[in-house]
């Protein structure tokens, strides 16, 4: 459904650990196939900083994300 809302997608996670990078492969792979750019900023954080918070806003400009989706 995500495709409905845009062909670029900024996808929005914790760090990534073992297990969780198969899940988050699993959905970029789900994605790509339907078409979607992605990305994946992992950089978020339990009690983000203004730093944290400016990288991922700066990715989503330089991928020119028209969505972002979080697990």
């Amino acid at each position: 459904m995500v495709e409905r809302w845009g062909k670029r997608c900024l996808l929005v996670t914790g760090p990534e650990t073992s297990v969780l990078h198969l899940v988050y492969e699993a959905v970029k792979a789900q994605l790509r196939e339907k078409g979607i750019a992605v990305e994946h900023f992992s950089g978020v954080r339990p009690n983000p900083t203004t730093d944290s918070i400016q990288q991922g806003a700066l990715m989503a400009r330089e991928c020119a994300a028209e969505v972002v989706l979080t697990p």
